[in-house]
């Protein structure tokens, strides 16, 4: 006897380190000071580490209803929104778990239906994604994921 589901793992793990030799410059958007050599934050170093860039998730294969295909993913990474008030230290020893993708689709010949969060329809392609928290998502924009109902024909 054999499942008619199918579940496949992927991802991979990325661990980065950082040195600062001056201990002052957040992890924050936009263009933040930097300290001078004759301040405390100036004056020290300092090493970090995080996997905020671990990637994993999920591809389901479901089975077929009524010459329906069923299909599934579930795809996460470490790079969630944090509190307005995140400490340095919290924000690369405890990231927040961010949903990227996530849809059911269903196919039946050439028409599909997919609905949930997945790449824009324009640019995109994942090969060029930017390895950045907010992932820009004005309509069109090359490498957006956005929250949607689509109907296709191949």
């Amino acid at each position: 006897m054999t499942s008619r589901w199918s579940v496949e793992l992927y991802g991979y793990v990325e661990a980065a380190a950082v040195w600062d030799s001056t201990q002052g410059i957040p992890v924050v958007a936009g263009h933040p000071n930097i300290a001078k050599p004759t301040t405390f934050e100036g004056s020290g170093s300092q090493l970090q580490f995080s996997v905020q860039n671990t990637r994993f998730g999920l591809r389901i294969g479901g089975p077929e209803l009524g010459g329906i295909a069923t299909q599934g993913l579930i795809e996460a990474d470490f790079r969630g929104n944090q509190p307005a008030e995140v400490t340095e230290t919290a924000l690369f020893n405890n990231p927040a778990l961010r949903l990227r993708r996530g849809f059911v689709r269903l196919c039946r010949g050439s028409l599909g239906l997919l609905a949930g969060q997945e790449w824009a329809l324009f640019g995109f392609q994942s090969d060029f994604a930017p390895n950045i928290v907010a992932t820009p998502s004005v309509p069109g924009q090359p490498s957006s994921r956005l929250v949607q109902l689509r109907l296709s024909r191949e």
